[in-house]
């Protein structure tokens, strides 16, 4: 009996550094039955060479290799061009730089198979160093109350109690839920695109292992936003709500104005207190009357922003910072 096709939608940008770890890590699973989807998005470096330096012993082991060149859209555009190209029973999507577990896509076809309602089946996975893979620092599941919850929409829509990594789902679901296979090509939150429709309408089964290592790099998008200050943070920040936003409309649900208000707030709120952090007076403005128009503001965002209304407070706040 013929093993269910599985894809891996893999997006790459200049991504010689790790490609072969990447590569390595796909050629070590124990299940092969894999269409493997390259998409370079538009890389600069060896990225190709590279790929196609494993073409052969990636389909020695029954992978199949489909890959698609792009000039850079992103992420978003990346995982966008990968979504019409599946031709797998089941998908799942992970990024160049992060690995699996030799066993990831056995497990998580089995565990499809002996549960046919299943539609989503996540796991747990390790947080690791770009310098160290193999010493594990955290789990995604620490700290989470409930990891076995399987209504999770909300907490996708709110990241909290909630991580990403290591999805798979049923590619006929996702395709009720979206048949044209399309998400909005943004530079941020590919991963709420593809996840909160199916999060709506399906429960997410969940496999207590860690299969998946999620690779910290200074030089990751999500970091490097960090590492530039307050400006990239908030215009990271705003792409993520505006990503949330499109998303939410284009499901037609009826409870869209309630989702789309715990959007807004919850970004609006963490841009307040970006502002707070970096001493970006005109933000924390900006944000503090949206929150006071629509009442979302706290006992804490008031007293920060009062404080911040006094001009002796203010000066104070830059002879500190001066002395440090």
């Amino acid at each position: 009996m013929m093993r269910p096709l599985v894809s891996i939608i893999t997006p790459c940008y200049n991504s010689e550094r790790f490609i072969e770890r990447y590569l390595e890590c796909l050629l070590r699973q124990t299940y092969h039955n894999v269409q493997l989807i390259i998409v370079n998005d538009g890389s600069k470096d060896r990225t190709e060479d590279i790929v196609y330096g494993y073409k052969a012993r990636l389909e020695n082991t029954g992978i199949t290799l489909t890959y698609q060149y792009q000039n850079n859209l992103g992420l978003g555009g990346a995982i966008n061009t990968g979504l019409k190209l599946v031709e797998g029973e089941f998908f799942t999507w992970c990024d160049s730089d992060n690995l699996l577990t030799d066993d990831y896509i056995e497990v998580k076809v089995a565990y499809f198979l002996e549960h046919p309602e299943a539609q989503i089946v996540r796991c747990d996975g390790y947080n690791v160093l770009d310098s160290a893979v193999d010493k594990p620092i955290s789990r995604m599941s620490d700290g989470l109350k409930n990891r076995f919850e399987t209504k999770l929409f909300l907490n996708c829509l709110t990241c909290k109690e909630f991580y990403f990594g290591c999805t798979m789902l049923r590619t006929s679901a996702f395709e009720e839920v979206n048949p044209q296979r399309e998400i909005y090509q943004s530079r941020e939150g590919q991963n709420w695109q593809i996840m909160l429709p199916m999060l709506y309408h399906y429960e997410a089964h969940y496999i207590d292992k860690p299969m998946f290592f999620f690779v910290i790099r200074e030089d990751s998008i999500s970091h490097a936003a960090a590492h530039k200050g307050a400006d990239a943070m908030i215009k990271q920040n705003s792409a993520c709500e505006e990503t949330e936003a499109i998303v939410i409309k284009a499901m037609h649900v009826p409870e869209e104005k309630e989702y789309l208000d715990i959007i807004y707030k919850q970004y609006s709120m963490i841009r307040f207190w970006i502002a707070d952090q970096y001493g970006k007076l005109n933000i924390l403005e900006e944000e503090y009357g949206k929150m006071s128009q629509n009442g979302w503001l706290t006992d804490e965002v008031k007293k920060t922003y009062n404080r911040w209304m006094n001009p002796l407070w203010r000066i104070g706040h830059k002879l500190r910072g001066r002395k440090q």
